[in-house]
């Protein structure tokens, strides 16, 4: 089997699992009453966009991992960049805190 086909798979399965969970919410928006002010054309291109940002972070977790070489090491690195990122975000608390 090729190098290449293993991380394109896993890329691929990122890809699928990110654009149905992206479907999911905008379904279940609509459903709870939200508008989408593009349309159509505005839904596909926040679910592509979607897509390509989680393929790029996808990329990026592999290739730090094919240099870690240790799941450890890289589950380290993750939690000490997206940990503090999630704190400094407004997913816990508004912004003028």
């Amino acid at each position: 089997m090729r190098r290449g086909a293993l991380i394109a798979g896993r890329l691929g399965q990122l890809a699928i699992g990110t654009a149905v969970q992206s479907v999911i919410i905008v379904g279940l928006g609509a459903a709870a009453g939200a508008s989408f002010p593009g349309g159509v054309v505005g839904v596909i291109v926040l679910i592509v966009c979607a897509v390509l940002l989680a393929a790029a972070v996808g990329a990026l977790s592999i290739g730090l991992a094919l240099i870690a070489r240790k799941e450890e090491t890289l589950i380290g690195v993750v939690n000490f960049i997206v940990l503090p990122l999630t704190f400094l975000s407004s997913a816990f608390m508004k912004l003028s805190l």
